[in-house]
């Protein structure tokens, strides 16, 4: 179970040194708030009502239509409507009447002439009608605008069966294109437009190369809207190269239910966090509610153990660095193993060894994504699966006590079928977000269990999407959480996904709103933690590990982990976190030659009354090698010990080493994972490009591949003899690269690069000289390797114990030449 203690130490430490004078240091980490969760509160404006229609969908065509529970609802919401949608009753004069707008997209399944005649009366009394169509996509997806003409007719509107993609750029003067730049008929290249034919009473608004895409009409007291694609209102944060302004297809939705119901043009506000709830969720007591912790982990992503880009290692490493409690690494595996035998569940499996092996502090669960026919997830899973057909995907995962889920449903047409088919299946829950792909799918979670995935096949996606599990008792080993909590969570909905690739926060009301309030919790515990922080950083050499604790909250703050946001802010505040300094003394100089060897050393101080003794591992090692993995550390109370490692550099780019500390004897010390390096001083490669008797020169350091993740930006300086200047770089594979020029020939110039890291590092390497028409001349390092000695990097992630916390010290140190 989680803990939310209040260090009394806190006050202690406040007290004590509000009374002093103290200088910090530039040598740390700089502690940032972590991003503001922003939620709009607005009041409402209109008071008017919306009704979307789903009782009309078929074949699938419900998971591509905007409901109550979309970003276009969203967005409504906050401009003051409130929305519903009808799921299965007819539509007639009584649905209607408490409504002021209502939606009907492209449906699938004839409307009965009554219910086109209910139609026309809410239109001819005062009602708003939306109507939208669709390509007609008769060889892929099935879907057409046909059923929409009955009711459109009436109006001067026609919905052709063909199909239409391009930007829309003739826009009329009207209410609906009021402050929109474009619109765009595009939906992942999946749906697109068809064109309509329009006459009297209707009016055309917009087009796209003589296609009439929008439409407005009145009849009665009411107006009509006709939009030719779903693309304007489920696209709102996807291809934003189809946009020309940021929201402009916000601003066109708003535009056009504003217009509907008489309000007058504004402009749309549509920048914050997207808060979605599907229902209420349990009606729990005070007691039960509080007893709900949130665990937060990754569903659905790949190593190089399939399709993936990352390693087991690097994949475990980016969980660790953004605060997670858990993952469910999901390679592919088909209808028949693979001679490698590198597949299924062989990553997840190495990433729990791994993890166990290390003690970190990240819970790897059994996973695979079965791959041979529309792709199914299943876990917790004992061992592989190989299966052809949907049912021995579901019945193999269900065989061994796991669950199935239907995974990213609208990625292509053949998956309509299963989705479909998706009770006599068996499956068990739906992925509502896939990368932030949501297209109208949210909904499914009224009905069904649920989560989300990044689908990541690289590390960069770990965080993109995750999943907050809420957990009254956790069964795991030593009170851990289980692979069966998780499922539990999952099976009973008690799930918010926090999307970072569309701003998202999804889930039942209950839980969403649980999960913001823990989110203010953690932020106001994160401002006590900096007060004490920034009062200690100084007092001695080095760094508290309080404040890897407090860079560890913000990062798993920022990644929608708050409780583990939580635990490390408060671990920050305990006496013992204040009380133990790391402090990197040798050597002076971050900056090795290629394949140096040399001896790293951590001068450790104790400067509580009690003595420290932990255990170590280094759990991972990027382009370098140690000689001792494990070490048992000991430091008495008041004292300090210099903790030595032989260290093997690599010939160019980062060398880091990652060091677990954990298994403290204070239990109030939970595991910290340290991790230092340096930088290897290669040699500059330059090209030239002559053009009319100038040349353009590109300077490329070499680094090694994967080091990008590491870097936040490089730039060159030099001097060409007009005095020094610099110009950024461009951080690539296995390269940094900038050119400068064009210069004539015999210039000479001088330069060195300037690197940034993602961690508030600024490191400047050795100088070089290089002349134009000569051979490039370098200037030799002193041989001591001696430089200046700039600022270390701290990265904060998650491991050990119940709560992790990662340093990362990359030094780059300065040689200049004999």
């Amino acid at each position: 179970m989680r803990s939310r203690h209040v260090a009394l130490f806190a006050l202690c430490v406040i007290m004590i040194l509000s009374s002093q004078t103290f200088v910090l240091v530039g040598s740390g980490p700089e502690i940032s708030s972590a991003p503001e969760l922003v939620v709009n509160h607005e009041t409402s404006q209109t008071n008017h009502t919306v009704l979307f229609d789903e009782a009309h969908t078929s074949g699938g065509s419900s998971l591509m239509t905007a409901g109550n529970a979309s970003l276009l609802a969203w967005m409504l919401e906050e401009h003051g409507y409130e929305t519903e949608t009808n799921f299965d009753q007819q539509i007639d004069s009584g649905l209607l009447s408490g409504f002021d707008v209502f939606v009907l997209m492209f449906p699938m399944v004839n409307l009965a002439t009554a219910e086109v005649t209910a139609i026309h009366n809410f239109v001819e009394t005062g009602g708003g009608l939306l109507l939208v169509g669709t390509d007609d996509s008769a060889s892929t997806w099935g879907f057409n605008s046909a059923n929409l003409n009955p009711v459109s007719d009436t109006y001067g509107i026609s919905f052709n069966l063909d199909g239409w993609l391009g930007p829309t750029v003739d826009l009329s003067s009207h209410h609906l294109t009021q402050d929109v730049s474009s619109i765009h008929v595009n939906m992942d290249y999946k749906l697109r437009a068809c064109t309509m034919d329009v006459e009297s009473p209707a009016t055309v608004v917009a087009q796209g190369e003589g296609n009439p895409i929008a439409a407005v009409a009145e009849a009665g007291t009411g107006r009509v809207v006709a939009v030719s694609a779903v693309a304007p209102f489920l696209m709102y944060r996807h291809l934003p190269q189809w946009q020309t302004e940021d929201d402009d297809l916000f601003q066109f939705s708003l535009n056009i239910f504003d217009w509907l119901v008489g309000n007058s043009p504004r402009k749309v506000v549509a920048s914050e966090t997207a808060i979605i709830t599907i229902g209420n969720g349990p009606s729990l007591t005070p007691a039960e509610y509080s007893s709900y912790e949130p665990y937060v982990g990754i569903i659905h992503e790949h190593t190089t153990h399939s399709d993936g880009q990352g390693t087991v290692e690097e994949m475990v490493w980016e969980g660790l660095t953004k605060g997670l409690d858990f993952m469910v690494l999901t390679d592919h595996s088909y209808e028949d193993p693979v001679p490698t035998g590198r597949d299924g569940i062989s990553g997840a499996l190495a990433a729990r060894a791994y993890s166990e092996e290390h003690g970190l502090d990240i819970e790897q669960f059994i996973g695979a994504e079965l791959s041979h026919g529309h792709h199914t997830s299943g876990f917790p899973l004992t061992e592989n699966i190989w299966a052809s057909t949907q049912e021995e995907m579901v019945g193999g995962i269900h065989a061994q006590g796991g669950i199935a889920t239907l995974c990213h449903p609208t990625i292509g047409a053949q998956y309509m079928d299963t989705y479909t088919k998706f009770d006599y299946y068996g499956y068990d829950a739906i992925e509502v977000d896939n990368s932030g792909f949501i297209h109208g799918i949210l909904e499914e979670g009224y009905f069904r269990a649920y989560y989300g995935a990044s689908d990541g096949h690289s590390p960069e996606f770990v965080g993109k999407v995750v999943n907050v599990m809420f957990v009254n008792s956790t069964s795991g080993p030593d009170g851990r959480l289980a692979a069966e909590d998780v499922v539990d969570a999952i099976l009973n909905r008690r799930v918010v996904i926090v999307d970072k690739v569309v701003d998202m926060v999804y889930g039942q009301k209950v839980w969403v709103d649980k999960y913001l309030e823990t989110y203010e919790e953690a932020e106001t515990a994160l401002e006590d933690a900096r007060t004490v922080v920034d009062a200690l950083v100084g007092i001695s050499k080095g760094l508290p590990i309080a404040s890897f604790y407090l860079q560890e909250a913000e990062v798993a703050l920022s990644f929608g982990g708050v409780g583990k946001a939580l635990e490390a802010a408060n671990s920050a505040l305990t006496p013992e976190a204040g009380s133990l300094w790391i402090d990197p003394i040798a050597p002076v100089s971050r900056v090795v030659s290629p394949n140096q060897r040399f001896t790293l050393t951590l001068n450790l101080t104790n400067t509580g009354i009690n003595p420290v003794q932990f255990n170590s591992s280094v759990f991972r090692s990027v382009g370098s090698s140690v000689d001792v993995v494990t070490d048992l550390v000991s430091i008495p109370s008041s004292e300090t010990l210099l903790w030595n490692k032989t260290v093997q550099s690599t010939e160019q780019g980062l060398s880091l080493l990652a060091i677990n500390l954990k298994e403290f004897n204070s239990s109030n010390l939970t595991a910290v994972a340290y991790i230092i390096g340096s930088v290897v001083d290669a040699e500059p490669e330059i090209t030239t490009e002559v053009a009319e008797e100038e040349s353009t020169l590109t300077v490329s350091l070499p680094i090694s591949r994967g080091d990008f993740r590491f870097l936040k930006n490089a730039t060159l300086l030099y001097n060409d003899g007009s005095g020094v200047r610099s110009k950024s770089a461009s951080i690539r594979g296995t390269t940094i690269d900038v050119s400068i020029g064009p210069y004539p020939v015999n210039t000479s110039i001088t330069y060195s690069f300037l690197i940034h890291d993602e961690y508030g590092g600024v490191f400047e390497l050795s100088e070089h000289d290089f002349t134009l028409g000569a051979e490039a001349s370098t200037t030799n390092p002193s041989p001591t390797g001696a430089g200046t000695l700039l600022t270390p990097v701290i990265l904060i992630g998650a491991i050990g114990g119940t709560v992790a916390v990662i340093a990362v010290i990359v030094m780059l140190g300065k040689r200049r030449g004999m």
